[in-house]
């Protein structure tokens, strides 16, 4: 009798075909996962590029705005006005270093987008962190007003305002010199995070140019000023010199023909000062005596005349006067 011998179960075609199905799923689910898992790796990507690259376009327009001007008080309510607008700014501020008095000058001071009146910290005091982050070149970061023990001997009270919580203070360098700090507060824990830092960062690199190209400028318009007004200026008696009179006598002129066309006319007079025998008190004297002469015999002529008027060292020894509104001037003077 033949025996027929039925397979075992595993043994059948349909289970080896129920195998190779199930295998082939598993394999489409893993191979469905990663690519889901690659598009949302490529969409995450996508997003930083976008995000990474919105974040270089805006920190490219706020460096842009930021060192448009050489006004020392413009450039710092540019970088406050920026830094507000992406990080919370319950406090803002930007100090100073000011080497000959060694002390931090606080010129630009906001809390809650009002401005205060400024302050400034010794730089021996190094329990500020102002101080800290300036002396020692360095980021103060806080969540909590308990860490300014990381940095600091001991916490004291804040020279303006409440106690805040989320702290932090970045150097302003230029030319791996350390000129000021600029520093973001808030009353509340862990409000910064480490991409707004980046961003400050970033924001206090373009502000240590821009406040370091103002602050050059002022002191180059200074500087000028000063060359200007020495220019204009007798050395010795402190009046006003013959180059001055030059430059101003053309001003006064067309001012005085405008009045006149309108009816109005401007009178204007002259004294001229001669001392006599300055020659002889000089060579009498010496030149040392000649010249306290001349020094004091300008300082009562200033202090005798009116604020709108100039006294000038026209010459040598020789004085001029120069008078507005003479009329007025003759009514009271007898001469």
């Amino acid at each position: 009798v033949a025996i027929l011998q039925q397979p075992t179960w595993y043994q059948t075609w349909w289970f080896r075909l129920l195998g190779g199905l199930l295998v082939s799923g598993v394999l489409f689910s893993v191979y469905n996962y990663r690519v889901a898992r690659l598009n949302q790796q490529k969409k995450a990507l996508d997003q930083l590029v976008a995000s990474r690259t919105a974040d270089v376009e805006l920190l490219g327009k706020i460096g842009k705005d930021i060192t448009s001007s050489l006004d020392l008080e413009e450039v710092m309510n540019a970088v406050y006005r920026h830094v507000a607008k992406l990080i919370d700014s319950n406090v803002f501020l930007m100090g100073f270093v000011d080497e000959e008095q060694r002390q931090i000058n606080v010129q630009f001071l906001k809390e809650n987008d009002t401005r205060c009146e400024n302050i400034s910290y010794s730089l021996s005091d190094q329990n500020r962190p102002a101080v800290w982050c300036v002396v020692n070149q360095r980021p103060l970061i806080t969540q909590n007003r308990l860490e300014l023990l990381d940095y600091l001997g001991e916490i004291q009270s804040p020279k303006f305002g409440g106690a805040m919580e989320s702290i932090i203070y970045l150097p302003l360098i230029i030319h791996d010199k350390v000129i000021g700090c600029l520093s973001l507060q808030s009353p509340r824990q862990n409000a910064y995070t480490q991409s707004d830092v980046d961003v400050l960062q970033k924001v206090a690199s373009y502000a240590a140019i821009a406040l370091d190209n103002a602050e050059s400028h002022s002191k180059l318009e200074s500087a000028l000023s000063e060359i200007e007004r020495i220019s204009l200026t007798d050395q010795l008696t402190g009046a006003k010199n013959r180059r001055f009179l030059e430059n101003i006598m053309p001003v006064e002129m067309a001012r005085i023909k405008r009045a006149r066309a309108d009816n109005s006319p401007i009178e204007l007079g002259f004294v001229l000062i001669d001392i006599d025998h300055f020659k002889n008190y000089n060579d009498t004297k010496g030149h040392l005596a000649g010249d306290e002469l001349l020094k004091n015999l300008c300082k009562v002529v200033k202090e005798s005349l009116r604020q709108e008027d100039i006294a000038f060292r026209y010459g040598g020894e020789e004085f001029l006067i120069f008078l507005k509104y003479i009329k007025r001037v003759l009514e009271k003077w007898i001469i």
